[in-house]
C-alpha cells in the first residue's frame, strides 16, 4: 500500500518534477541565476549553479521550491506557500497557497478549496483556482485541464487551447513530441485531433498516432487493426485502410493491404510507388531499402538492397536485417539512413550496418551486437565483452556490455559494465545505463569518449542554460514510489561543485566543490543508526 510521504520527501518529489519539468519547451519569465533546492538532514535551502548557498540550511522554512526567477525561490512555512528572496531575507509574496505542485517551467498548480488554479514563478495568479484538477505528464508541453467532468487543455503558460468537452485527452502520445498534436476523445468513440500551436481541433478517425518520421505520423484505426498516415497539420494523407505501413521515411512508406500479402512502397499521397511483391519492407534512405525476397517461407527469404524504382541493386545475402537502433529494452528503433544487417550460421549470429543513404555497408558483419545510438555513433558489442548482470520484472539475466564506436568503426569506450548507451537530446553527451531497472545508475561520457561522471547516481539531469548537470538518487529503496533527491552537482566537465555524503551514522553532509564540508560541521546530531 502507498504511504504517504513526510514533509520533507514531498520538497524532494516536488523538485525534482520541477527539474525534470525543464525538459519541456516553453517560454520563461526574466531568469537570473539558477536556485536549486537541495535538502540535508530534513533541512532545506537552495543553491546556485556554483553549488553556492543562497541562504543557509539552518533557516526559518521547512520546504523549498525553486521559482527560478529574479533570484527568487518559493518557501514553505507555518503550512503556508510564500515567494522570498533566494537568501531567505525577504518575503515578496506571503501566503500563496497551502498547496504548490510544479506543472511546466515556471508555471505551478495551487490548490484552494479543492479547486486548482495557476501561478507563475513571479507570483502573479495566471488562473483562479476554478478547475477540477490541473496536471501535466511525460514532459508534455501542455496542461490537461478537469472541469465538470470533461477534460481541456491549457498551453505551457496556461492559456486556453480548447474548452472542457473531452471525456479524456491522451497525455503520451509522440504526436506531442514531434508534431504538437494531442489526442482527444469522448466515451461515444468520437476522436478528435488537437493541434497545439493553431488550438484547431480536427475531426479524425485515428485512436493513436506513433512512429513519428519524415514529417508524418503512423494512425491507427479504432479497433487498432488497420493503419494509414498523417502529416504534421492532422490531415490524413492515406486512408486508414492497410493492415500494415512501416515508418515513412524517404519520401516513401511501405505497406501491406492485407494479412499474408506482399509489401510494397507509397508515396505519402498514397500512390503505389513500387509494387507490393516483397515479404518484408524496411525504411528507405536516400538512395535504397532494405528488403526480404519474396518465399514460399516467408521467414526463410533473405534481405537485398532495392532502389527506388523497385529494382534489386544486389542479389539478396543477408540473413536478417532490422531497423539499426534499440532502445533500452531490446526493441529495435529507427535511426534514419542505417539498417541493421546480420549473418547467421550455425554457430553464431554476426551484426553490422548497411548506409541506406549511400548504399552500402559501414559496419562490417563481425560484432557480437552493434546499434545505431545516431547516425554517427554506434553501441557494440564484440567477443570479448564482459557479461553484466541485468534484473528486470523479478528476473535476472546475463546481457553483454557495451561499448562506444565512430562511424569509421573507432572504438571510442571499450566494453565495460554498461549495458544501454543513448545520445543525450542536446546532442553533447552519452548517456551510459548500468542496468534497466529502477536502481541502475548512469553515467555520462563526452563525445570523444572521455568519462565526465562516473555511474553513481540514478537520474542526470544536464541543464545546459545554467551550464550544470544534477544528479539525482532515490530516497529509499524499499520504496514502491520513486522520490528522487539532489546528491551532487557538477559543472559540464565534470567537475564537483556540491555534493551530498551520508556517513555510516547515517547522517549526511553538504561538501563544497574542494572537499570541505558545508553543513553540518558535526553531524552527530543528526545520526538516524547508533553503535
Amino acid at each position: 500500500m502507498f504511504k504517504p510521504p513526510s514533509k520533507h520527501y514531498v520538497l524532494l518529489l516536488l523538485a525534482s518534477l520541477f527539474t525534470l519539468s525543464s525538459n519541456v519547451l516553453a517560454e520563461s519569465p526574466e531568469e537570473n541565476a539558477l536556485a536549486l533546492p537541495v535538502c540535508v538532514n530534513g533541512r532545506c535551502t537552495a543553491v546556485d549553479q556554483n553549488g553556492n548557498l543562497l541562504m543557509p540550511f539552518d533557516n526559518r522554512y521547512s520546504n523549498v521550491i525553486a521559482a527560478n526567477y529574479k533570484n527568487t525561490i518559493f518557501a514553505g512555512k507555518q503550512g503556508m506557500w510564500h515567494l522570498v528572496s533566494a537568501d531567505g531575507k525577504t518575503v515578496l509574496k506571503a501566503n500563496i497557497s497551502k498547496q504548490l505542485t510544479p506543472l511546466t517551467p515556471n508555471y505551478f498548480r495551487i490548490d484552494e478549496d479543492g479547486k486548482a488554479g495557476i501561478i507563475r514563478s513571479d507570483g502573479k495568479r495566471i488562473a483562479a483556482p476554478r478547475y477540477d484538477y490541473i496536471h501535466v505528464e511525460h514532459n508534455n508541453p501542455y496542461m490537461v485541464y478537469g472541469l465538470k467532468g470533461k477534460q481541456g487543455l491549457l498551453n505551457a503558460h496556461g492559456e486556453k487551447i480548447t474548452e472542457a468537452r473531452f471525456d479524456s485527452i491522451l497525455s503520451r502520445n509522440s504526436a506531442t513530441e514531434h508534431a504538437s498534436l494531442a489526442i482527444a476523445r469522448n466515451d461515444d468513440g468520437r476522436l478528435w485531433l488537437i493541434n497545439l500551436k493553431t488550438r484547431q481541433v480536427i475531426p479524425t478517425t485515428a485512436t493513436s498516432l506513433e512512429d513519428m518520421e519524415d514529417g508524418h505520423l503512423v494512425a491507427k484505426s479504432r479497433n487498432g487493426l488497420r493503419t494509414g498516415l498523417v502529416n504534421q497539420q492532422g490531415q490524413v494523407v492515406i486512408d486508414i485502410e492497410y493492415v500494415k505501413l512501416g515508418l515513412p521515411s524517404g519520401g516513401l512508406v511501405s505497406f501491406q493491404r492485407e494479412y499474408n500479402e506482399p509489401c510494397g512502397y507509397l508515396d505519402y499521397q498514397g500512390k503505389v510507388v513500387i509494387a507490393a511483391q516483397f515479404s518484408e519492407c524496411l525504411p528507405f534512405g536516400q538512395k535504397e531499402a532494405l528488403v526480404r525476397e519474396r518465399h514460399a517461407n516467408p521467414l526463410a527469404g533473405k534481405f537485398g538492397p532495392i532502389n527506388r524504382q523497385g529494382a534489386w541493386v544486389r542479389p539478396p545475402s543477408y540473413d536478417k536485417a532490422d531497423l539499426s537502433g534499440q532502445s533500452i529494452f531490446g526493441i529495435p528503433t529507427p535511426v534514419p539512413g542505417l539498417l541493421s544487417i546480420a549473418k547467421v550460421d550455425e554457430f553464431a549470429t554476426k551484426f553490422g550496418l548497411y548506409d541506406t543513404n549511400e548504399g552500402k555497408e559501414i559496419i562490417p558483419m563481425q560484432y557480437q551486437w552493434v546499434a545505431a545510438i545516431s547516425p554517427d555513433w554506434f553501441a557494440y558489442s564484440d567477443d570479448d565483452s564482459p557479461q553484466v548482470k541485468v534484473h528486470f520484472l523479478r528476473s535476472e539475466a546475463l546481457a553483454p556490455a557495451q561499448g562506444i564506436m565512430d562511424r569509421m568503426g573507432k572504438a571510442l569506450v571499450a566494453p565495460s559494465g554498461f549495458v544501454y548507451i543513448s545520445l543525450d537530446p542536446s546532442g553533447h553527451f552519452f548517456r551510459a545505463w548500468t542496468g534497466i531497472d529502477k536502481k541502475r545508475k548512469i553515467g555520462l561520457y563526452d563525445l570523444n569518449g572521455n568519462l565526465i561522471i562516473p555511474p553513481n547516481w540514478e537520474m542526470l539531469n544536464i541543464d545546459h542554460r545554467h551550464g550544470v548537470i544534477q544528479a539525482y538518487a532515490r530516497i529509499d529503496d524499499t520504496a514502491e514510489n520513486n522520490l528522487q533527491a539532489l546528491y551532487a552537482l557538477h559543472n559540464m566537465q565534470g567537475k564537483l561543485l556540491l555534493s551530498i555524503r551520508t556517513l555510516v551514522c547515517g547522517a549526511q553532509q553538504a561538501i563544497d566543490s574542494a572537499g570541505a564540508v558545508i553543513w553540518p560541521e558535526d553531524p552527530e546530531q543528526y545520526c538516524t543508526q547508533r553503535p
